[in-house]
């Protein structure tokens, strides 16, 4: 069973890259696919100068119907805010990449990566 709305976890890194390629046929077939971006920066070094946007041409291109979605951590961790929005809107997997920092830096004080592997709520695909 394909999932019907799906959340993808966006922060532009190479990881969440590669798992956006490698859901692609089940972000084209879903009937929805929300860009999640927590607390995006936006300058040309990292989300460019509309978050989110560029993704979502390359989604929409590939014929998935796409909405972003900025959202503010307002203090809470970034996999809370994650679970919370994937709740709100229904979603039945999220897509996101794994490790952006180095394995022992996630072991030692944790991460989104590590959260959602221990707490994930729903189902996730993960790429590094």
């Amino acid at each position: 069973m394909k999932p019907k709305r799906v959340l993808v976890a966006w922060d532009a890194s190479l990881e969440a890259s590669r798992a956006v390629r490698e859901a692609l046929d089940i972000l084209s077939s879903a009937d929805e696919v929300r860009i999640a971006m927590i607390d995006p920066i936006e300058d040309e070094r990292h989300h460019g100068a509309e978050p989110g946007a560029d993704l979502a041409a390359y989604l929409s291109r590939h014929g998935a119907k796409v909405a972003v979605d900025r959202l503010p951590s307002s203090g809470h961790s970034v996999a809370d805010v994650l679970r919370q929005h994937a709740a709100d809107i229904g979603a039945e997997l999220v897509v996101m990449g794994a490790y952006g920092h180095s394995r022992l830096r996630e072991r030692i004080f944790g991460g989104v990566t590590k959260s959602m592997i221990e707490d994930p709520g729903l189902a996730v695909l993960m790429a590094r």
